[in-house]
């Protein structure tokens, strides 16, 4: 096909796209995605930093064509344009699981690093299927969670992987709350889900999302009562970004039930309410793995294992543990619930760091300052927090 042709079909195809017609900058650091960038930039305050965001349906009509006559039309064709024509040495970014990265080629030495920013199961929606073709994708460098991500991730990635823990909790320090009396649910509710959608279909027929709502309410009307009965301020701690709405929800499930609803804001991940509270209680987000490794008395109740049948979601996973532990449920029972409530409400200190020690190694590493970070990508330019403050 012709260059001319493929021209007019790039034409057609973006006609009806919002199109950036700047002439594209130089930088040192390209940083893919806005979310997190930050955060990011922060590490190289001596360098060029520029953010290409993908989720903006926005795209850059000089790059489109020299994509277009490098013989590209896809996302990685375009990304690769950007980091030619930019020349930059490296290419960060916090949407680890967006497969285009894992193929992008990259010109040059320049080289693309991966930061893991979720919970990573067999689910295809958590991580794309390893096929062949994908077994083969290659980045330089993957900062994971611990050491048990490694073999996961490698079945579809091949890269140098290095277990830094969560970075964007890494990048909060710790913000303890004195004596609040107050309980911490992390919300899960999205407003973006029809109630009727089927997550999957098991042998027992299709699972829905209302499913998963309705058991997660129940465990919240469980964590309400015990809020009411020892006196703690019920917190929900906001997911969507529809904060209105999924407040709203919560409000009309709730009804009767005093609570205090704090919606997520964009670049903040509400570490420092976790930080806060005195208990945080988890229905299976990474908030509260992370909060586990930030030391707070977290309890996870996760029934999302049986309901769709899916062992990787399980707390612990990669490894075996068994379905109840010290601050953990897979049965959400009633009594259940409130049994390890009560413990952590009980715990002294002492009690709980020893506990919560036994199961460092499946929780994501704690370093705050994201010293390892640092450390890698020195050759890149990264500095420390604190020198990046000094100047």
């Amino acid at each position: 096909m012709s260059r001319l042709r493929l021209l007019a079909q790039l034409v057609r195809r973006v006609s009806s796209r919002p199109l950036d017609w700047s002439i594209p900058g130089r930088a040192d650091i390209l940083i893919a995605f806005a979310d997190t960038a930050d955060h990011i930039s922060s590490y190289f305050p001596d360098k060029r930093v520029m953010v290409l965001d993908l989720e903006s349906p926005r795209r850059n009509i000089w790059i489109l064509l020299i994509a277009l006559f490098e013989g590209s039309k896809s996302v990685d064709g375009y990304i690769r344009s950007w980091l030619r024509v930019s020349g930059a040495k490296l290419l960060v970014s916090a949407q680890d699981n967006f497969e285009p990265l894992w193929r992008i080629q990259a010109p040059g030495n320049t080289a693309v690093a991966l930061i893991q920013n979720g919970l990573r199961t067999a689910e295809h929606n958590s991580m794309p299927p390893a096929t062949s073709a994908r077994r083969h994708s290659s980045v330089d460098y993957y900062f994971c969670f611990n050491s048990l991500a490694q073999p996961f991730l490698e079945q579809s990635v091949s890269a140098t992987f290095v277990p830094i823990g969560s970075f964007r909790s890494n990048h909060e320090r710790p913000r303890r709350g004195g004596n609040q009396r107050c309980l911490a649910y992390i919300s899960t509710f999205r407003t973006d889900l029809d109630f009727d959608h089927v997550i999957t279909t098991t042998r027992l027929g299709a699972v829905t999302y209302r499913d998963v709502v309705e058991d997660r309410m129940n465990t919240l009307q469980v964590v309400a009562d015990f809020c009411c009965q020892f006196g703690y301020e019920l917190r929900i701690l906001g997911k969507d970004s529809s904060a209105d709405r999924e407040k709203e929800f919560y409000e009309r499930r709730l009804a009767g039930v005093s609570f205090e609803f704090f919606p997520r804001h964009p670049g903040r991940f509400q570490y420092s309410m976790c930080d806060a509270s005195q208990i945080v209680v988890s229905t299976g987000s990474t908030l509260g793995l992370e909060s586990l490794s930030r030391g707070n008395r977290t309890a996870i109740f996760n029934r999302l294992p049986d309901i769709i049948g899916e062992p990787s979601q399980r707390f612990g996973w990669p490894q075996v543990l068994s379905g109840e532990g010290p601050f953990w449920s897979i049965s959400c029972s009633s009594e259940r619930i409130t049994a390890v409530l009560t413990d952590l409400y009980q715990f002294t200190d002492d009690k709980w760091t020893e506990t919560v020690t036994q199961y460092r190694d499946v929780l994501p590493i704690y370093d705050p300052g994201n010293t390892q970070f640092v450390k890698t990508l020195a050759v890149f330019g990264a500095r420390s927090l604190s020198e990046s403050l000094s100047k």
